[in-house]
Parts: C-alpha cells; sequence; structure tokens
C-alpha cells in the first residue's frame, strides 16, 4: 500500500467513526484534540484497519495513533516490512 492510499483510507475509516466530513480532518490533525479520540476509538480503528486491508499495526502505543499521518506511515511502513 502506498503512503497516499493509506492516508485516504485512514482519514475515511476516522471520518466514518467519528461521522464527520473528511474536509474536518487533517492528515496532522491530532484526532485526541480535534474529535476526542480516545483509546477504545484508536482500538476500534486499529481493527477496521486490520478488516479492510489485513494487516496488524505496528502501533506501541497510543502515541502512534494520534495523527491519521501517523497512522498511514506505521501502516505503510509494516507492508513494506511483509
Amino acid at each position: 500500500m502506498e503512503y497516499d492510499d493509506a492516508v485516504e483510507m485512514v482519514t475515511r475509516l476516522v471520518c466514518r467513526a467519528r461521522r464527520v466530513d473528511p474536509t474536518q480532518v487533517g492528515a496532522t490533525d491530532d484526532l485526541a484534540a480535534t474529535l476526542g479520540f480516545d483509546s477504545l476509538d484508536a482500538a476500534e480503528l486499529v481493527a477496521a484497519i486490520h478488516k479492510e486491508t489485513g494487516r496488524e499495526l505496528g502501533a506501541t502505543s497510543f502515541d502512534d495513533l494520534r495523527t491519521v499521518q501517523s497512522i498511514a506511515r506505521n501502516l505503510t511502513q509494516e507492508s513494506v516490512k511483509s
């Protein structure tokens, strides 16, 4: 998966989960501060990513899941390792 595709997918999943328009979610926005994401939301997002891609994220903490950009970077790094 390419980085831009990962950003698009993560943005779509975040927007679906929070029921917001994609224009409200920037790649570098802190999801906790902007959308009120918490650890449960992050776990649900990781599960949604796994369901869609079949990949496990190598995120080790909630901080690894703070922005669309960091999640997409993590996902594309994992796909390089696979």
